[in-house]
């Protein structure tokens, strides 16, 4: 039996790092080639498929659950490289934007950019999912209204610059997001006021409903 938990589990994050390193480029130079618009367009797709799934779902595995004294921040740096992969891979995409949504409220700044700035990437090459990282992360701005869930100021101004980059982004999306909101709080409020339903009234005068007309 071969144990690999040695000091500061270096034989894992070398692993990790040659992995990073290489297996992208290993793919991407067998899978992409002129004639075929997509990866998956190339016959070879089948053989390497499962391969590039057991791949891209270790990443999401690493991220979501680190190995002890891994520095995150320099792992999520180097996954970009690996996103072109993704394209056919729905569930493994919002997956992988879920945990890295989940780093924006990180108490490390490092981490936080970096998950940012990956997710950006990330959106660059896949633009389909931008609604799901927009509402997410508004979902968080909204959140940190509340002054008890994040202590770190730091944190509420992240959240708050990256909902603005969002926008600028895609402002046509945007703005839809924004008046699919004003009307379901238009609504929420009604009810609200004519209904008299206790969960109702909850679900409205709340701290995230505050963040939402601001």
């Amino acid at each position: 039996k071969v144990s690999f938990a040695t000091k500061n589990y270096e034989v894992i994050k070398r692993v990790i790092s040659v992995n990073l390193k290489h297996v992208p480029l290993f793919l991407q130079t067998n899978l992409i080639e002129k004639q075929y618009k997509h990866l998956h367009l190339n016959p070879k797709w089948k053989i390497f498929k499962v391969y590039v799934s057991s791949y891209l779902s270790s990443i999401i595995q690493i991220i979501s659950s680190p190995v002890p004294s891994l520095d995150v921040h320099l792992f999520i740096t180097r996954i970009s490289p690996s996103f072109l992969l993704y394209h056919t891979f729905c569930d493994l995409s919002k997956s992988l934007l879920n945990n890295l949504l989940l780093l924006f409220t990180d108490e490390s700044e490092l981490i936080r950019s970096a998950a940012m700035d990956s997710t950006a990437d990330f959106l660059k090459l896949h633009p389909r999912f931008f609604s799901l990282v927009l509402k997410k992360s508004f979902d968080l701005y909204c959140a940190s209204y509340k002054q008890t869930i994040y202590q770190n100021d730091e944190i509420i101004k992240s959240l708050t610059a990256n909902v603005l980059t969002l926008v600028s982004v895609n402002s046509v999306m945007a703005y839809q997001f924004i008046f699919e909101n004003l009307r379901i709080n238009a609504r929420t409020l009604r009810d609200a006021l004519s209904l008299k339903n206790k969960k109702i009234s909850k679900d409205f005068y709340n701290w995230k409903m505050l963040g939402t007309f601001d």
